[in-house]
């Protein structure tokens, strides 16, 4: 019977945890160890007289998409000057070969932006056409060493292709005129 005693004694010793509690050292703890909890903003827990307050923990924000990079346009800004070019675009066509299309420009900073090729002064002229005889038939004047057709209206400017000017000076080609009147001239350019 003292050996039962002695085994009984030896088995009940084995299931007791004789190791003290986990020191308690923060609010997680304090809660864990069955103290009560202070339901507040931010909770509290008492252990042991000692007061511990929950840490609250601000999720850290995602972080910010990079910045949105524009590229640099390709195009160079254009005032809207009105001194016309001519400019061959390229085309695409169905058929090869496909000769460049020729096509009136504003000015030539449009043109290059458009990607222009062979740009040349003055607005794109149909060989196919006669400005002088045009120019001629409708009344006009024409100046062969610039290809112009003073006196010529806009309608009639437009339907041969030309460039018009309700108000170019009367000096405009003589670049050693001195005194020029003030007077407007309608000038189709060819």
């Amino acid at each position: 019977m003292r050996n039962s005693a002695a085994l009984l004694g030896a088995i009940i010793l084995a299931g007791c945890n004789f190791s003290s509690p986990p020191p308690v050292t923060n609010f997680e703890e304090c809660a864990r160890a069955g103290n009560p909890v202070m339901e507040s903003y931010p909770r509290q827990c008492i252990h042991q007289g000692k007061h511990f307050v929950e840490q609250i923990r601000v999720p850290t924000p995602e972080p910010a998409p990079p910045p949105l990079i524009l590229t640099p346009p390709t195009e160079k800004p254009c005032t809207r000057e009105y001194r016309p070019v001519c400019g061959e675009v390229q085309v695409q066509c169905i058929r090869a070969p496909c000769p460049p299309l020729k096509t009136t420009f504003s000015n030539r900073c449009v043109a290059e932006n458009a990607g222009a090729t062979n740009i040349v002064d003055g607005a794109c002229v149909d060989e196919n056409t006669n400005p002088e005889g045009a120019c001629l038939s409708f009344d006009g004047n024409w100046i062969a060493e610039v290809r112009e057709c003073e006196w010529m209206s806009r309608e009639q400017c437009d339907e041969l292709g030309g460039a018009y000017n309700e108000c170019a000076s009367a000096c405009r080609n003589d670049p050693n005129a001195e005194i020029c009147t003030m007077q407007c001239v309608q000038v189709c350019q060819f």
